[in-house]
């Protein structure tokens, strides 16, 4: 990638406008595996639920034709409710009943990753959910990562087909539900993949962009920044320009304290992992993202949660941290083109406050004096008095500069 071409993403990423409006909670969104056996109600402040891998799927509620096992969701969409907390649940996973190649092998079992045989079962599964859940489930995703190898294994066009299908069938029992497209992944591969889909017809299938914002695993946030400007571009190709972006699933391997990974990956350290969730957070949302939903809350290798006593991994600080400070803010934007110290900035109870980090090291910076820092509060919720233009040392780990009062 030439100097220029970088350029030119890096500015298309931060022209986005999203940061202007207040952020909400629901920006702040978790995956749940095991909410209703036994994982306890997150202790951190989140708006949104993501119902992946939370055994909840087409082949999940529909073993057989036409006999619906709804006790699960049922449950969820309950705890959502008391906790007015909003869902996303992916459509996804065809039964073996109703897979056009019920022996193929997929990442959840044989057949799962196929189209369906007939598109009727289709829709009236869809058209099921959707009357059910009328008002109760705010929205809904065509399916998950349909460019990854075991999640679907027909082509753009028939993932086309099979979202269009949809798209009419929620609109027409719920017509206030917003309708996610296919969110793929792999990065760049997945925004080629997003750009076939919406030449072949999907443009006009969705009311939000879905996409899985991954980084690979030993990159920082930081290397988001020229995918979503991929993303926006492929976007703006189809006329899309002013439609929602959700990030609809993304994270990191994090360590756990007493059990090992089950993945050979590179997973953070603690304190590598408090910077990340920090910093991802705070540049999906001054890069214009409307949701960004963290896999996993109770993941045995990416999961915020110690699953051996349920109690909360550093990162899982940084992520409560975060939500704190951006909850409400307005007018976020985040300059990411320094070489290594980043500075975001919003408003927020009539005050302008600042977030500062370093990409590599420790730098040492002195706030102007317009600026009128008063105090510096850590990722761990420190607040230390800071009277400008003293020096601060600032690290990979963002921390948050506080404006005197008016």
């Amino acid at each position: 990638m030439t100097g220029r071409f970088f350029a030119l993403l890096l500015a298309m990423a931060l022209a986005i406008p999203a940061g202007a409006a207040p952020v909400p909670r629901a920006y702040f969104g978790l995956h749940m595996h095991a909410a209703d056996q036994g994982t306890a109600w997150p202790a951190v402040p989140f708006g949104a639920w993501r119902l992946w891998d939370a055994h909840v799927g087409w082949k999940d509620l529909e073993p057989e034709p036409g006999r619906w096992d709804f006790e699960r969701l049922d449950r969820y969409v309950a705890m959502a409710g008391l906790t007015r907390t909003e869902l996303l649940l992916p459509l996804a996973l065809t039964p073996r009943w109703a897979s056009s190649r019920p022996d193929e092998s997929s990442a959840y079992g044989p057949g799962h990753a196929a189209e369906p045989r007939d598109p009727a079962d289709w829709v009236r599964h869809v058209e099921t959910i959707a009357r059910r859940y009328r008002g109760r489930i705010a929205a809904y995703e065509i399916w998950n990562e349909p460019n990854a190898e075991g999640f679907f294994s027909g082509d753009a066009a028939a993932m086309v087909r099979l979202a269009c299908a949809a798209h009419a069938a929620i609109k027409a029992a719920d017509p206030q539900a917003v309708v996610v497209s296919p969110a793929a992944t792999h990065g760049m591969a997945g925004a080629d993949w997003l750009d076939r889909f919406l030449a072949a017809g999907g443009a006009t299938c969705s009311d939000a962009i879905g996409f899985h914002f991954y980084t690979q695993a030993h990159e920082p946030p930081e290397a988001m920044i020229p995918l979503v400007a991929r993303v926006r571009g492929v976007m703006a190709r189809h006329g899309l320009s002013d439609r929602a972006l959700w990030n609809t699933e993304a994270g990191w391997y994090l360590r756990n304290a007493n059990r090992p990974l089950t993945v050979r990956w590179h997973a953070l350290d603690e304190a590598t992992s408090v910077a990340y969730v920090a910093r991802a957070l705070l540049l999906g949302r001054s890069l214009g993202m409307e949701r960004f939903f963290w896999y996993a809350w109770d993941d045995g290798n990416l999961g915020l949660l110690e699953l051996e006593d349920g109690s909360l991994k550093p990162a899982a600080h940084a992520y409560a941290a975060t939500a704190r400070w951006l909850i409400g803010a307005e007018r976020l934007r985040c300059d990411t083109g320094a070489p290594r110290l980043v500075q975001c900035e919003f408003d927020r109870e009539g005050r302008r406050w600042r977030v500062l980090w370093s990409r590599i090291g420790e730098v040492r910076f002195v706030p102007p004096a317009a600026w009128r820092t008063v105090a510096v509060e850590t990722m761990l919720g420190a607040r230390l008095a800071h009277a400008s233009p003293a020096a601060l040392r600032v690290g990979p780990v963002p921390v948050l500069l506080e404006e005197a009062a008016p």
